[in-house]
Protein backbone atom coordinates (compact mmCIF):
# COMPACT_ATOMS: atom_id res chain seq x y z
CA UNK A 1 0.00 0.00 0.00
CA UNK A 2 2.72 2.50 0.39
CA UNK A 3 4.34 1.63 -2.31
CA UNK A 4 1.09 2.20 -3.76
CA UNK A 5 1.08 5.69 -2.51
CA UNK A 6 4.82 6.76 -3.34
CA UNK A 7 3.98 6.07 -6.98
CA UNK A 8 1.03 8.29 -6.60
CA UNK A 9 2.99 11.28 -5.37
CA UNK A 10 5.31 10.98 -7.74
CA UNK A 11 2.37 11.09 -10.72
CA UNK A 12 1.01 14.05 -8.66
CA UNK A 13 4.30 16.07 -9.12
CA UNK A 14 4.04 18.23 -12.04
CA UNK A 15 0.38 19.52 -10.76
CA UNK A 16 2.30 20.04 -6.87
CA UNK A 17 5.46 21.90 -8.33
CA UNK A 18 3.50 24.54 -10.45
CA UNK A 19 1.32 25.12 -7.38
CA UNK A 20 4.21 25.77 -5.18
CA UNK A 21 5.56 28.36 -3.91
CA UNK A 22 7.68 26.86 -1.22
CA UNK A 23 10.87 25.97 -2.77
CA UNK A 24 11.17 22.94 -0.36
CA UNK A 25 8.80 21.15 -2.47
CA UNK A 26 9.66 18.46 -4.45
CA UNK A 27 11.14 15.55 -5.27
CA UNK A 28 14.94 14.74 -3.85
CA UNK A 29 16.98 11.51 -4.75
CA UNK A 30 20.19 10.40 -3.19
CA UNK A 31 21.71 6.74 -2.97
CA UNK A 32 19.08 4.76 -2.42
CA UNK A 33 16.95 6.89 -1.13
CA UNK A 34 13.75 8.81 -2.62
CA UNK A 35 11.87 12.07 -1.19
CA UNK A 36 8.78 13.65 -1.84
CA UNK A 37 7.04 16.72 -0.02
CA UNK A 38 3.95 18.47 -0.93
CA UNK A 39 2.14 21.48 0.55
CA UNK A 40 -0.24 19.91 3.07
CA UNK A 41 -2.14 23.53 4.54
CA UNK A 42 -0.72 26.45 5.57
CA UNK A 43 2.50 25.75 7.16
CA UNK A 44 2.16 22.34 7.28
CA UNK A 45 3.64 19.95 4.71
CA UNK A 46 3.42 16.22 4.04
CA UNK A 47 5.25 13.62 1.26
CA UNK A 48 6.90 10.33 1.49
CA UNK A 49 10.11 8.69 1.62
CA UNK A 50 11.60 5.27 0.13
CA UNK A 51 14.43 3.74 1.78
CA UNK A 52 15.12 0.91 -0.67
CA UNK A 53 12.41 -1.56 0.66
CA UNK A 54 10.34 0.67 2.58
CA UNK A 55 8.23 3.85 2.37
CA UNK A 56 7.37 5.82 5.77
CA UNK A 57 4.84 8.43 4.94
CA UNK A 58 5.57 11.58 7.15
CA UNK A 59 4.15 15.19 7.76
CA UNK A 60 6.52 18.33 9.13
CA UNK A 61 6.22 22.08 9.43
CA UNK A 62 8.72 24.88 8.62
CA UNK A 63 10.57 26.23 11.14
CA UNK A 64 13.76 28.97 11.26
CA UNK A 65 14.38 27.92 7.52
CA UNK A 66 13.63 24.44 7.97
CA UNK A 67 11.64 21.75 8.17
CA UNK A 68 11.44 19.50 11.29
CA UNK A 69 8.76 16.57 11.79
CA UNK A 70 9.29 12.92 12.72
CA UNK A 71 9.03 9.73 11.09
CA UNK A 72 6.99 7.01 12.78
CA UNK A 73 9.60 3.73 12.47
CA UNK A 74 8.13 0.47 14.60
CA UNK A 75 5.48 2.56 16.34
CA UNK A 76 8.44 5.14 17.28
CA UNK A 77 8.64 8.46 16.66
CA UNK A 78 12.07 9.86 15.17
CA UNK A 79 12.53 13.36 14.74
CA UNK A 80 14.11 14.81 11.19
CA UNK A 81 15.30 18.23 10.37
CA UNK A 82 15.34 19.36 6.88
CA UNK A 83 17.17 22.08 5.29
CA UNK A 84 17.85 23.45 1.36
CA UNK A 85 20.95 24.58 -0.06
CA UNK A 86 20.02 25.77 -3.85
CA UNK A 87 19.12 22.06 -4.96
CA UNK A 88 20.94 19.88 -2.09
CA UNK A 89 18.33 19.08 0.71
CA UNK A 90 20.26 17.80 3.73
CA UNK A 91 17.73 15.16 5.83
CA UNK A 92 19.41 14.76 9.46
CA UNK A 93 17.44 11.98 11.28
CA UNK A 94 18.74 10.06 14.28
CA UNK A 95 21.97 12.06 14.46
CA UNK A 96 22.83 11.49 10.78
CA UNK A 97 22.63 13.45 7.40
CA UNK A 98 21.86 12.29 4.35
CA UNK A 99 22.26 14.25 1.19
CA UNK A 100 19.90 14.52 -1.99
CA UNK A 101 19.27 16.56 -4.85
CA UNK A 102 16.09 18.27 -5.95
CA UNK A 103 14.88 16.54 -9.67
CA UNK A 104 12.87 18.16 -12.13
CA UNK A 105 9.39 17.71 -12.50
CA UNK A 106 9.79 15.93 -16.41
CA UNK A 107 12.87 13.64 -14.59
CA UNK A 108 10.85 12.99 -11.56
CA UNK A 109 7.05 12.05 -13.51
CA UNK A 110 9.65 9.75 -15.29
CA UNK A 111 10.61 7.82 -12.41
CA UNK A 112 8.48 4.64 -11.90
CA UNK A 113 10.95 2.73 -9.98
CA UNK A 114 9.76 0.92 -7.13
CA UNK A 115 11.12 1.31 -3.41
CA UNK A 116 13.95 -1.50 -2.81
CA UNK A 117 15.15 -2.00 -6.66
CA UNK A 118 16.78 1.42 -6.67
CA UNK A 119 19.87 -0.19 -8.09
CA UNK A 120 22.60 2.01 -6.32
CA UNK A 121 24.44 1.26 -2.93
CA UNK A 122 23.47 2.62 -0.03
CA UNK A 123 25.72 5.26 1.42
CA UNK A 124 27.50 5.81 4.87
CA UNK A 125 27.21 9.11 5.78
CA UNK A 126 30.81 9.38 5.37
CA UNK A 127 32.14 11.92 2.88
CA UNK A 128 35.88 12.10 1.33
CA UNK A 129 37.31 14.90 -0.72
CA UNK A 130 33.37 15.91 -1.33
CA UNK A 131 32.49 12.47 -2.80
CA UNK A 132 29.92 9.95 -0.71
CA UNK A 133 31.27 7.07 0.28
CA UNK A 134 29.03 3.70 -0.10
CA UNK A 135 28.30 1.99 3.10
CA UNK A 136 29.96 -1.40 1.36
CA UNK A 137 33.56 0.14 0.82
CA UNK A 138 33.56 1.43 4.03
CA UNK A 139 32.91 -2.14 6.22
CA UNK A 140 35.49 -3.17 3.41
CA UNK A 141 38.00 -0.91 4.19
CA UNK A 142 37.23 -1.08 8.63
CA UNK A 143 37.81 -5.01 8.26
CA UNK A 144 41.18 -4.33 5.95
CA UNK A 145 42.19 -1.75 8.78
CA UNK A 146 40.60 -3.28 11.73
CA UNK A 147 39.21 -0.08 13.43
CA UNK A 148 35.94 2.10 13.15
CA UNK A 149 35.65 4.68 10.39
CA UNK A 150 34.69 7.87 11.95
CA UNK A 151 31.22 9.22 9.47
CA UNK A 152 31.06 12.75 8.54
CA UNK A 153 33.05 14.95 6.55
CA UNK A 154 35.99 14.35 5.68
CA UNK A 155 39.49 15.50 3.42
CA UNK A 156 42.28 12.75 2.69
CA UNK A 157 45.56 13.29 1.24
CA UNK A 158 46.44 10.15 -0.31
CA UNK A 159 49.96 11.00 -0.92
CA UNK A 160 50.87 11.26 2.65
CA UNK A 161 48.39 9.54 4.04
CA UNK A 162 46.85 12.82 6.40
CA UNK A 163 43.47 13.32 6.89
CA UNK A 164 41.17 15.76 8.69
CA UNK A 165 37.66 16.74 8.88
CA UNK A 166 36.65 19.39 5.48
CA UNK A 167 37.78 22.97 6.47
CA UNK A 168 40.21 22.08 8.70
CA UNK A 169 43.82 21.02 9.83
CA UNK A 170 45.28 17.99 9.85
CA UNK A 171 44.09 15.41 12.48
CA UNK A 172 46.42 12.59 11.57
CA UNK A 173 47.79 10.44 9.23
CA UNK A 174 46.31 7.04 7.86
CA UNK A 175 47.21 4.79 4.97
CA UNK A 176 48.38 6.42 1.97
CA UNK A 177 47.13 5.72 -1.67
CA UNK A 178 43.49 4.37 -0.77
CA UNK A 179 41.58 4.93 -3.28
CA UNK A 180 38.64 6.88 -1.05
CA UNK A 181 36.82 10.23 -1.95
CA UNK A 182 37.23 12.37 -4.51
CA UNK A 183 40.54 14.30 -5.40
CA UNK A 184 41.92 16.55 -2.69
CA UNK A 185 40.98 19.80 -3.36
CA UNK A 186 43.22 23.15 -3.08
CA UNK A 187 40.49 24.54 -0.61
CA UNK A 188 39.75 21.35 1.64
CA UNK A 189 41.17 22.95 4.60
CA UNK A 190 39.64 26.45 4.00
CA UNK A 191 43.28 27.86 4.11
CA UNK A 192 45.23 31.69 3.55
CA UNK A 193 48.60 30.87 4.36
CA UNK A 194 49.80 30.43 0.94
CA UNK A 195 51.92 27.04 2.18
CA UNK A 196 50.99 24.30 -0.37
CA UNK A 197 51.26 20.82 0.20
CA UNK A 198 50.27 17.85 -2.71
CA UNK A 199 48.01 20.41 -3.59
CA UNK A 200 46.14 21.66 -0.33
CA UNK A 201 46.86 24.66 0.68
CA UNK A 202 47.78 24.80 4.59
CA UNK A 203 45.43 25.70 7.75
CA UNK A 204 47.42 27.85 9.77
CA UNK A 205 47.53 25.41 12.96
CA UNK A 206 49.41 23.28 10.50
CA UNK A 207 52.03 25.80 9.72
CA UNK A 208 52.25 26.67 13.31
CA UNK A 209 52.59 22.63 14.28
CA UNK A 210 54.97 22.26 11.21
CA UNK A 211 57.36 25.85 13.28
CA UNK A 212 56.62 24.19 16.50
CA UNK A 213 59.11 21.10 14.99
CA UNK A 214 61.56 23.23 13.57
CA UNK A 215 60.55 22.93 9.85
CA UNK A 216 61.43 26.61 8.05
CA UNK A 217 57.92 26.65 6.40
CA UNK A 218 57.73 28.86 3.78
CA UNK A 219 55.09 29.89 1.24
CA UNK A 220 54.98 27.91 -2.51
CA UNK A 221 53.77 24.68 -3.10
CA UNK A 222 55.83 21.34 -2.05
CA UNK A 223 55.21 17.38 -1.90
CA UNK A 224 55.21 15.56 0.92
CA UNK A 225 55.23 11.75 0.84
CA UNK A 226 54.12 9.11 3.80
CA UNK A 227 57.58 8.82 4.89
CA UNK A 228 57.72 12.29 5.62
CA UNK A 229 60.07 13.23 2.54
CA UNK A 230 59.82 16.62 1.08
CA UNK A 231 60.41 18.57 -2.14
CA UNK A 232 59.30 20.83 -4.74
CA UNK A 233 56.80 20.72 -6.27
CA UNK A 234 57.39 19.42 -9.98
CA UNK A 235 60.80 18.53 -8.67
CA UNK A 236 61.10 14.94 -7.50
CA UNK A 237 64.42 14.97 -5.22
CA UNK A 238 63.29 15.06 -1.30
CA UNK A 239 65.25 17.91 -0.08
CA UNK A 240 64.60 16.73 3.53
CA UNK A 241 62.71 14.82 6.05
CA UNK A 242 59.87 16.31 8.59
CA UNK A 243 60.58 12.98 10.82
CA UNK A 244 63.59 14.08 11.23
CA UNK A 245 63.10 17.89 12.47
CA UNK A 246 60.20 15.79 14.90
CA UNK A 247 63.39 14.03 16.18
CA UNK A 248 65.12 17.31 17.26
CA UNK A 249 67.32 17.01 14.44
CA UNK A 250 69.19 20.29 14.46
CA UNK A 251 70.97 22.62 12.15
CA UNK A 252 67.97 22.77 9.77
CA UNK A 253 67.36 25.89 7.97
CA UNK A 254 65.96 27.25 4.59
CA UNK A 255 66.46 31.03 2.54
CA UNK A 256 65.15 32.28 -0.47
CA UNK A 257 67.89 34.01 -2.53
CA UNK A 258 67.97 36.17 -5.60
CA UNK A 259 69.28 32.56 -7.62
CA UNK A 260 66.65 30.28 -5.46
CA UNK A 261 66.18 28.24 -2.45
CA UNK A 262 69.28 27.59 -0.38
CA UNK A 263 69.25 25.10 2.96
CA UNK A 264 69.54 21.91 4.81
CA UNK A 265 67.78 19.68 7.21
CA UNK A 266 70.65 19.15 8.85
CA UNK A 267 72.64 16.84 7.29
CA UNK A 268 71.98 17.25 3.45
CA UNK A 269 72.73 21.10 2.18
CA UNK A 270 70.86 21.84 -1.28
CA UNK A 271 70.50 24.34 -3.53
CA UNK A 272 67.29 24.69 -6.11
CA UNK A 273 66.16 27.02 -9.01
CA UNK A 274 62.37 27.02 -9.40
CA UNK A 275 62.66 28.64 -12.75
CA UNK A 276 65.00 26.35 -14.11
CA UNK A 277 64.05 23.28 -11.66
CA UNK A 278 68.07 22.30 -11.11
CA UNK A 279 69.51 21.18 -7.86
CA UNK A 280 72.42 20.78 -6.13
CA UNK A 281 72.24 18.61 -2.92
CA UNK A 282 75.53 17.68 -0.65
CA UNK A 283 76.09 15.63 2.14
CA UNK A 284 76.07 12.00 3.28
Amino acid sequence: MKSNLFQFFLLCLTSIACAASSPFLGTYEGDGVVLLIEEDAGDQFSGVISIYDESVVFTCREQDDALVGALIIDDESVPFRMTLNGTTLMFTVDGETQMLMKQSPESAKGNKVAPGKMGAEPVSNLRVNGAMIAEEQVRRLEQEMRMKIPRGDFWYDRVSGAWGIDGGPTLGFTMPGMDLGGPLKADASRGNTGVFINGRQLHMQDVVGLQSLGVPVQQGHWWVDYQGNFGFEGNAIAIGNLFQFSRGKGGAYQRATAGGYIGSDGTTSYFFDPKTGSSVMTGP
